[in-house]
């Protein structure tokens, strides 16, 4: 999977991946209770 990510022709689609992918798991960790 990372190898194929490494070779995608298109690095800036790749970077928005990358961003929607943080900013969804920092979103759940600043939801998280306690």
């Amino acid at each position: 999977i990372f190898g194929f990510l490494r070779s995608a022709p298109d690095e800036a689609a790749l970077r928005g991946v990358w961003v929607v992918l943080w900013r969804f798991a920092f979103g759940q960790l600043r939801c998280a209770p306690g």
